[in-house]
């Protein structure tokens, strides 16, 4: 199973008095005991740290961003970078779809699920599914 896992997910995960933190950690341990490919986006990655650090402290912005090292070293998710074609794609696809008030993140996110062919996105955000992504919840 391919999974692309949102901002939302994340943050979730690394709030520990997050009301979801124990279903998201239950999900990415169920992604990783069926072996799914993790992936994520650079996008992903700033919006959430940018969270982190305005709600957190700044440990546990670095524990998170030693967490994104480590998996990507030990190829336990891949994060995509976003080239000048799938920026484009992204473009595009949001000024297409401005009426659902999506983030531009969130736009990066659906192209990346579609071009990459996912087949969910962990994700706790509704936006999603009004985009007919599959979501894991």
């Amino acid at each position: 199973m391919r999974v692309f896992i949102d901002t939302s997910a994340y943050f979730a995960l690394f709030s520990k008095d997050d009301s979801n933190n124990d279903r998201v950690t239950k999900k990415l341990q169920f992604y990783k005991e069926i072996e799914s490919k993790l992936f994520t986006s650079e996008f992903v990655l700033d919006e959430l740290f940018t969270l982190l650090l305005k709600r957190y402290a700044k440990y546990i912005v670095k524990q998170a961003m030693e967490y994104f090292y480590e998996a990507e070293t030990l190829g336990q998710i891949k994060i995509i970078n976003i080239d000048r074609h799938l920026f484009r794609k992204t473009y595009d696809f949001f000024l297409k779809f401005s009426e659902h008030k999506i983030s531009f993140t969130d736009a990066v996110s659906y192209v990346l699920c579609k071009d990459f062919k996912m087949d969910e996105i962990f994700t706790l955000d509704s936006d999603f599914k009004k985009l007919r992504l599959k979501t894991s919840f």
